[in-house]
């Protein structure tokens, strides 16, 4: 079943912020939310084989130019909210500019900021930082690891993953050492990212 017009729908139907959750912290009251920002079109059909008067319809294209996205980054972005306030303290993209961007020649000679990537980025907030993967459900990511200062969002380091992440993280501390577990097509994957607080040993695997 094919249709070809809809109606463009912004943020897309799998949400801005939705599965990838967020992570709070109770002794400051800051909120740091993942979301991406993913245009789609959405149309309905009459289906043959179906019942119902009308189904979702498929075959309808998101329009770009040039290839290029129609909606301004960032694609996928980290935002820190004062839950007793509301203030927006500070938003970063969620990951650099994909080559696709940043090589197109129809941008040749702009100065373009990271852009991020429209991706459901996964969270782990400790008591000095903030942990940051670049997620999968959508183009672009890479599988790259961050420590973010979670006052400011500044990028304090970054470490190369085995795979993307997809599932959120989890945590859990032995030794001094913080230990990090990344859900990646149904196996486990285990990686030692900082010791103590200290972000300068984010190397090797344990």
């Amino acid at each position: 079943m094919l249709f070809r017009s809809g109606t463009l729908s912004l943020p897309s139907a799998t949400g801005g912020a939705n599965w990838e959750g967020s992570a709070l912290d109770p002794e400051t009251g800051i909120i740091y939310i993942p979301s991406r920002t993913a245009l789609t079109v959405l149309s309905v059909a009459k289906d043959e084989n179906s019942d119902l008067d009308f189904s979702a319809a498929f075959g309808v294209r998101v329009p770009r130019v040039q290839g290029l996205e129609i909606v301004k980054p960032p694609y996928g972005r980290i935002t820190a909210i004062d839950m007793n306030t509301g203030e927006h303290l500070w938003q970063i993209a969620n990951a650099d500019t994909p080559d696709s961007i940043a090589n197109h020649p129809a941008l040749n000679g702009i100065d373009i900021p990271r852009t991020g990537v429209p991706t459901r980025a996964g969270l782990v907030l400790t008591s000095t930082l903030l942990f940051q993967g670049e997620g999968g459900g959508g183009p672009g990511a890479s599988p790259i690891f961050r420590a973010l200062n979670k006052q400011t969002g500044e990028i304090l380091a970054e470490i190369e993953l085995p795979n993307n992440q997809s599932g959120t993280h989890n945590l859990r501390a032995r030794r001094q050492t913080i230990h990090r577990h990344v859900r990646k097509r149904w196996r486990w994957r285990y990686r030692a990212c900082c010791s103590g607080s200290a972000i300068n040993s984010l190397s090797g695997e344990k």
